[in-house]
């Protein structure tokens, strides 16, 4: 039986925050697997190919 597990990251850019990079892998490896992450940086990103979601967050 496959594990499906979904990450949270604060960035959803592999190629430029360390993080992002090592949550990325860890979805590759556990099929079924998503991300999700939240960040003032973007208002939305996604990607249902790459199983990876982004949305805007802020604290007041």
């Amino acid at each position: 039986m496959s594990k499906k597990i979904v990450y949270w990251t604060g960035f959803l850019e592999p190629d430029k925050e360390a993080v992002s990079k090592e949550v990325f892998e860890l979805r590759r490896h556990f099929d079924g697997s998503f991300v999700f992450g939240m960040s003032k940086y973007y208002l939305m990103k996604h990607s249902f190919k790459e199983r990876y979601f982004g949305g805007a967050f802020t604290l007041s």
